[in-house]
This record gives C-alpha cells, sequence and structure tokens, in this order.
C-alpha cells in the first residue's frame, strides 16, 4: 500500500543473503520483521474472522467431544499464528536433491 516498503534503499544488498546450496531445488525465506505492523493487523484481523466462522461451523455426525477438540485446534492454531506474525522473525524453507547421495531434504 507504501510504495516506500519497495523502496530500492530498503532492499538486502546481495552479498548480505544467505549462500544457496548448489543442489537447492527451492529456498524460501519469510521475512515477518520487515512486514509493517498495520499490514500484520490486516491480515491477523482477517484470520481471525476466517478461524471463528471455521469454529462455529456444525459438521453432520460429529460427536460432542470431537467438536470440541475442534474448536480448541482452532483456538491454539489462531495462538499460533498471532504469536508467529508479531513475535517471529524468519521462516526458513529449502529443499535439496543430492543426486550423488540419492537423498532428497
Amino acid at each position: 500500500m507504501d510504495r516506500g516498503h519497495i523502496d530500492v534503499a530498503k532492499l538486502a544488498a546481495p552479498e548480505q543473503l544467505p549462500a544457496g546450496d548448489a543442489n537447492s531445488v527451492v529456498g524460501v525465506t519469510l521475512r515477518f520483521d520487515r512486514i509493517p505492523d498495520d499490514l500484520k493487523q490486516m491480515a491477523l484481523g482477517q484470520i481471525e474472522v476466517r478461524l471463528a466462522e471455521i469454529k462455529d461451523r456444525k459438521y453432520p455426525d460429529e460427536a460432542p467431544d470431537q467438536a470440541r477438540t475442534r474448536r480448541q485446534g482452532i483456538d491454539m492454531l489462531g495462538v499460533l499464528i498471532k504469536t508467529v506474525l508479531s513475535e517471529g522473525r524468519s521462516l526458513d524453507f529449502q529443499w535439496t536433491i543430492d543426486r550423488a547421495k540419492d537423498d532428497m531434504a
């Protein structure tokens, strides 16, 4: 929403980025600490609305214990998402294939 967030002066220099693995197929780093707070709050609001909709759904043949467990799981997921967005710094994901070792990680 603000062009200042993608200003070239704010981008990391290539030498500051971690060196990649030669066997890497995909590598992704999500930097939560660089997301503007107002955007985080907007996302959290939308996530809370969606989780509340899922939590309030009625499923046929769902036992009361199953419904309670599902609602508790959704509450825990909401807390986890809020914690990651508000306190998390980054999330790194890398998929590598080493053909010499016949290994995938």
